[in-house]
């Protein structure tokens, strides 16, 4: 049985996020979950559902295997039960999941990793990775990690109770992208009305103790000087980043949306895109909040009566909670499908097709290594779970 590219990635995520939430399945549409080729890892022992059947992680044999393709991926001393640091993983894997989804290198743990755009370097490995050089500056940071978007750093969190040291983590960021022309600040959630709650609300009192840094998510909302960008863990956060590294975007949506009868907005309202029928509107695929309010604050303080936003359909709840209460913008949605088309966007999706090995060939069940114990499945169950050929990934 050869191994395919979808087979090989879930090994590897699984294996680099120290378990992959199963729950992943259910929020994007990808080809790394198809139960075929789940079914085939599980029957050759590489891979498991956890008890809590919460993720899927790595068997010895599928460490020992990754090792021996080039993925010597660090292990846990010890299996990890803790509740709290079992979420925090969970969180960051499902916000590193999205920029995978949307194309990036999610496999990188150094700093100057993000000289390059299409890069996210997750907080947990860079720790692991400062930690063999002896320092240990980047410990106790809440941020899930940094993305470089383009000439754009991304400091991105998973919003919750929890809040940010944020001192500390924006000195950390400023550092990480010194090479950036531009940052912006990221709040992720499972869903966009997740993040605008946190946004909004402070976590209750006295619920758990913080260091003097500590700073809740609402509050950091307040302080931040970059743009405010919320993004949900599913496809539509990750089309959304892929809209974001896209030149011009804004025009081209409204462009898109308005057609021919598309006008420029005038050079008073920078934060406006497009005016229809002497109407600003606004292009909110990339959920900047702060833009938002600053576009509402001036279209209302000239006197204007009316404002449009369009946005993808998963966001316009979000977005009416946020600006509609006043009852004087009026929502439009636009699906991501016919965006991704309009601007050639791509999803990440590895695919059925057969793992090439470096030296040449394809990857196949005899590269598995050898066990003293509990050998290979039985013919039987292979040819159940996909026959001798290509893995169904």
């Amino acid at each position: 049985m050869i191994f395919s590219t979808a087979e090989i990635e879930l090994l590897r995520l699984a294996g680099w996020f120290k378990g992959l939430p199963s729950s992943l399945s259910e929020r994007f549409g990808s080809s790394i979950f198809a139960p075929a080729g789940i079914g085939v890892l599980e029957a050759l022992h590489l891979l498991y559902h956890s008890r809590e059947r919460r993720q899927y992680r790595l068997t010895p044999l599928g460490w020992a295997f990754l090792a021996e393709i080039g993925f010597p991926y660090p292990q846990d001393a010890k299996y990890v039960s803790d509740p709290a640091k079992t979420r925090r993983r969970e969180q960051a894997a499902r916000v590193m999941f999205t920029f995978h989804q949307a194309g990036f290198d999610v496999f990188r743990d150094r700093l100057e990793d993000l000289n390059r755009p299409g890069v996210f370097l997750a907080t947990e490995a860079m720790q692991r990775s400062l930690r063999r050089q002896n320092t240990k500056v980047w410990n106790g940071l809440r941020m899930c990690g940094v993305g470089r978007l383009g000439t754009c750093g991304c400091l991105v969190h998973f919003t919750d109770q929890r809040g940010m040291y944020f001192v500390n983590e924006m000195t950390r960021f400023r550092q990480a992208a010194a090479g950036c022309s531009q940052t912006i600040s990221v709040y992720a959630s499972d869903r966009y009305t997740d993040a605008a709650w946190w946004l909004l609300h402070e976590p209750p009192a006295g619920e758990t103790k913080h260091k003097s840094d500590w700073t809740s998510f609402c509050t950091a909302a307040k302080m931040v000087q970059m743009p405010l960008h919320l993004l949900e863990c599913s496809d539509a956060g990750a089309v959304q980043l892929l809209v974001m590294g896209t030149p011009d975007y804004r025009e081209r949506i409204a462009r898109l949306v308005l057609s021919n009868a598309y006008r420029p907005p005038p050079s008073s309202l920078p934060d406006a895109d497009a005016t229809l029928n002497g109407i600003p509107l606004v292009v909110a695929m990339d959920m900047d909040i702060k833009r938002l309010q600053r576009a509402c604050q001036t279209v209302f303080g000239a006197g204007l009566s009316r404002l449009s936003i369009v946005a993808f359909p998963e966001q316009l709840e979000t977005l009416a909670e946020l600006f509609g209460a006043a009852g004087q913008v009026d929502f439009y949605q636009v699906e991501k499908e016919q965006v991704s088309d309009a601007l050639k966007l791509r999803l990440h999706d590895p695919g059925r097709e057969p793992f090439g090995r470096k030296e040449g060939g394809y990857l196949d069940v005899s590269d598995i290594p050898k066990r003293k114990k509990a050998g290979r499945p039985s013919a039987a169950v292979l040819s159940e779970k996909g026959g001798s050929g290509i893995g169904l990934g």
